[in-house]
């Protein structure tokens, strides 16, 4: 009976043995686990940071380029107008030189007129 027990004794022994080495082995795993989560929440951060970053920058740009764009819009719309104005004062200088054409054509035309009849009058006279 002393045997038995002696044997349960160092089964016993070896029992508590194996089960710390195999705590031992599982904080070891367990504290690596951790390590390695505390590193993927660190990269995680930093991408979220960098995501922020660049999504700031891309809103910047695009904030700059529609700004840019309105300006040369209304720098287009300034020199449309312009362009209208002058088309404009063209058409009316053009109008008022047709008139004056037509008032020196029918100055023309009186003349011829007069020249005829003061021919006719002098054939006559002949």
């Amino acid at each position: 009976h002393e045997t038995s027990r002696e044997e349960l004794v160092a089964s016993h022994s070896s029992l508590v043995r194996q089960l710390r080495a195999d705590c031992t082995g599982y904080e070891e795993e367990l504290e690596r686990l951790k390590g390695y989560l505390r590193g993927a929440r660190r990269e995680l951060e930093e991408q979220r940071q960098e995501n922020s970053r660049l999504q700031l920058e891309a809103t910047q740009q695009l904030e700059t380029s529609m700004r840019h764009q309105d300006e040369r819009l209304e720098q287009a719309e300034e020199r449309y107008k312009k362009l209208e104005e002058t088309l404009s004062l063209k058409e009316k200088e053009f109008e008022h030189e047709m008139a004056i054409e037509k008032v020196r054509e029918a100055e023309r035309s009186k003349e011829l007129e007069q020249l005829r009849s003061l021919q006719e009058t002098l054939s006559l006279k002949e």
